[in-house]
């Protein structure tokens, strides 16, 4: 099968589940195929998934909103096996110390092989400045960004959650280095992304990159570009 074959077929997969009711499974295979389309340099088909993948995202959100439960963790197993006995429910979780980053994730992948609707942010120790670090990590990419406390940090709101996490996403476009060649910055934003799904601005960003490089190719070659520049 070639690589743009395999990229259809797992769009197509993605899609046919969206229409079982699968959510979920639907997401899986929408991630299989944005990591196809990368490897394959298929900007176009890349931003068709990416603009899937965050339409399935929003209304993932909007479920763990809808279960109108917050949970505050502060300790939770660190054996895989017992986080895969763990309760998780539907709702919105704040992972606190003494958790970190990487409890976060866990806790998120775990909900989502589970397919539990949940939204996680992650929060630091105040700083001296007296703002609330909120973190994400994912393989390649740590995000961080700074913002103010919730009213009572035993029972944040719905509202501060949200918009910790949205602060979060939007500081990891916004913290894109701007002399970045159009590839390397397709291949923080998508890093990103895995480290922060549950937002459209990294999505909306990453589409903008996929247009910029069906309008210049020679961008996500930087090989042929320096070659052609020596044959000048």
């Amino acid at each position: 099968m070639s690589a743009s074959s395999r990229v259809r077929a797992l769009a197509d997969a993605a899609r046919t589940a969206w229409e079982s009711g699968d959510a979920f499974a639907a997401e899986r295979h929408g991630i299989a195929a944005a990591d196809a389309a990368r490897a394959a340099r298929a900007w176009d088909h890349l931003a068709e998934i990416l603009a899937f993948l965050r339409g399935l995202r929003s209304r993932r959100l909007d479920d763990a909103v809808a279960a109108d439960r917050i949970v505050v963790l502060d300790e939770m197993p660190s054996d895989p096996e017992d986080i895969e006995r763990m309760e998780i429910e539907p709702g919105l979780v704040l992972v606190r110390p003494m958790l970190v980053a990487a409890d976060a994730r866990r806790l998120r992948l775990a909900a989502f092989e589970r397919g539990v609707p949940i939204l996680v942010v992650c929060r630091e120790p105040v700083t001296q400045a007296g703002l609330v670090p909120v973190v994400a990590i994912a393989p390649g990419a740590t995000v961080r960004e700074k913002v103010p406390p919730p009213e009572d940090p035993d029972h944040p709101s719905a509202d501060w959650l949200q918009n910790a996490y949205a602060a979060l996403a939007h500081a990891a476009v916004q913290q894109l280095d701007p002399e970045l060649p159009l590839l390397k910055r397709m291949d923080v934003l998508l890093a990103r992304l895995d480290a922060i799904p549950d937002d459209p601005a990294i999505h909306d960003a990453a589409i903008e990159c996929c247009e910029a490089l069906v309008e210049s190719p020679e961008e996500a070659e930087p090989g042929r570009r320096r070659r052609r520049r020596a044959s000048a």
